[in-house]
């Protein structure tokens, strides 16, 4: 096999410290490359610096010196080779590439400690992947919540144009900014007591925004210059624009809509849709949609705001980009008001959007399944602290990454296959009211499919401790999924099967799972692998609304030898595996 002999041919050990040890090879392997296809490379540089953010000094990760990161821009078919370079002291690292499937190459997912170790300060790790599927993807940290700055798009263009518009206008990117350090959140929320960061103090439209100070004390700290305004693009009027919407965020579920403009919906990340209009459109965490916009004749300037939904957000000010044909290069004095967008807890806006999410593609997909797992979502308690669970399973991720302990022989502590829930229960009633216990289990849930099955997933929706239900959009690892339906309430399998859409479901990589509701998934198994399936709210999956989802573990092709070790898997175990008499050459 490549993968066998690009680790067998010539081995070179160097150790990094941080219990991190690289191993490289003559031939570092490329997965399954299209072999005649070219190859774009890229080189991306994770350092530490302070920046100037919605009116505000913060110290971010930084991508080749910018908050937001370079934008990659690849041809569909192309082979892909991104050297991430980590020039951070004292932090490991990775880069996810959020949507991209990673057939045949699971070691390129970026997940720390599910598919590789953290590159460690002041190391390097090639990620080598093909570009299969056209559509808009980005980039981002995976560890902890690095994935809430230091990021920036992917883009894979198609072979050919698949909608009708004159210019591709780009990626707006909406994110948080917190006054408070990532690490400091963190620590909060693994305190005792509990420390909950709450809302964001601004909202941001590719990195810019206006935090609205309350307080004169904030306000002497404020910033001023570009970073403390809101994003302008220049068009040209009576022109059809493609817009790349995604949310980083990692709290905001947000609503947007455009001044005057209505969008015309035709893609989720990679699944062409059946095109509607609409004033407003939601993005949850970790969701993108591409959208058709045709500014007007006359020459004006109108504001795409974006609102946070579903949680406390007042005095927070919409994330906005201003959409201006006029040339004068005049800022407006004044910003649109939200009239008219949908309220707070305006649940029956959300469920008619996503109802009108269709495949461009008819399916036809036969209503059978092989596995059937039913996910519930709760927040509850572990020893002093406040988590969130799946299934009664609060997740700890392993010492040793899943895909190398799979390739090594190494046991997972505190694997669990928990694929239901404990106990039938009432989902939308307080736990204590019901006289169960509010303290769930910490272990590493590990959900297996085998090759070529397909599965079929229930999300149900539970409460946090305030008795309320939350939004949580669901982010699956290593390819999409179907979309089959959703609705309020318990799921009930006989009543509730009439509301599933098996004729021309949408393709998600991330969907939403709504309050006091179901959403119901399928997928195909056939990406063999360890996968990431979890919470995109960053504070929930921090708290531990993380699972794990194992392709057909026997499949997977060998890892090639550019990886880092960590955890179990030691220099003699990577010599032993590959028949080495020598520790290093």
């Amino acid at each position: 096999m490549k993968g066998f002999r690009a680790v067998f041919v010539a081995w070179v050990v160097v150790l990094f410290g941080c219990g991190v040890v690289y191993v490289a090879a003559e031939d570092d392997g490329w997965g399954e490359w299209a072999e005649e296809a070219p190859t774009k490379r890229f080189v991306l540089t994770l350092q530490q610096g302070m920046r100037s953010i919605a009116c505000m000094d913060s110290v971010v990760m930084v991508v080749n010196g910018t908050y937001i990161g370079p934008t990659l821009e690849v041809n569909e078919g192309d082979n892909v080779e991104v050297l991430v370079l980590n020039k951070m002291n004292n932090l490991g690292a990775t880069i996810h590439f959020h949507g991209v499937k990673q057939k045949g190459t699971p070691w390129a997912d970026g997940t720390a400690y599910v598919s590789q170790c953290p590159i460690p300060p002041l190391g390097r790790f090639t990620y080598r992947f093909n570009a299969d599927k056209a559509g808009t993807f980005w980039y981002h940290g995976h560890q902890l919540l690095s994935f809430a700055s230091g990021y920036g798009a992917f883009i894979v263009h198609p072979k050919e144009k698949k909608f009708d518009y004159d210019e591709d206008a780009g990626v707006v990117h909406f994110g948080n900014q917190y006054m408070d350090s990532l690490q400091g959140i963190i620590t909060g929320l693994k305190s005792n007591p509990f420390v909950f960061p709450g809302a964001p103090q601004a909202l941001l439209a590719n990195g810019k925004g206006i935090y609205n100070c309350t307080a004169f004390s904030e306000c002497l700290t404020c910033t001023f210059g570009d970073s403390c305004r809101h994003e302008v693009m220049h068009m040209e009027p009576d022109t059809k624009y493609l817009l790349r919407l995604t949310n980083a965020g990692i709290l905001s579920f947000l609503t947007l809509g455009i001044q005057q403009i209505p969008m015309k919906v035709v893609q989720t990340n990679t699944g062409s849709l059946k095109p509607f209009k609409t004033d407003f459109l939601d993005l949850g965490n970790g969701q993108s949609y591409s959208v058709i916009i045709k500014t007007p004749k006359k020459r004006g300037q109108y504001w795409l705001q974006a609102i946070m939904r579903f949680r406390e957000s007042e005095g927070l000010i919409p994330a906005r980009v201003l959409l201006d044909t006029t040339k004068s290069r005049n800022y407006p004095k004044e910003t649109p008001s939200v009239d008219g967008f949908p309220s707070n807890d305006d649940l029956q806006f959300s469920r008619k959007f996503m109802n009108k999410l269709k495949n461009k593609k008819t399916e036809n997909l036969n209503p059978e399944y092989d596995q059937l797992w039913t996910i519930v979502s709760e927040e509850t308690k572990y020893k002093n602290s406040i988590k969130w669970s799946l299934n009664n399973y609060t997740f700890q991720f392993p010492d040793t990454p899943a895909l190398l302990a799979n390739q090594y022989g190494v046991e997972l502590k505190r694997k669990v296959t928990v694929s239901e829930p404990p106990m039938p229960y009432d989902y939308l009633t307080p736990l204590a009211e019901q006289g169960l216990s509010e303290f769930a289990n910490l272990g590493l849930n590990v959900l297996t499919a085998e090759y070529g099955q397909r599965v079929r997933v229930v999300l149900q929706n539970g409460l946090n401790f305030g008795g309320e239900s939350e939004v949580h959009p669901f982010h699956m690892h290593g390819g999409d999924y179907w979309v089959l339906g959703r609705g309020q309430g318990i799921f009930n399998a006989t009543k509730d099967m009439e509301k599933l859409n098996f004729k021309d479901p949408p393709m998600q990589s991330t969907a939403l799972l709504l309050p006091s509701g179901w959403t119901v998934i399928e997928f195909l198994a056939d990406n063999p692998g360890f996968w990431l399936f979890h919470c995109h709210i960053g504070v929930h999956s921090a708290m531990g609304m993380v699972l794990v989802i194992a392709v057909a573990p026997e499949r997977i092709p060998e890892i090639p030898g550019n990886h880092h070790i960590c955890g179990e898997v030691t220099v003699n175990k990577v010599l032993k595996h590959n028949n080495c008499r020598t520790q290093t050459i």
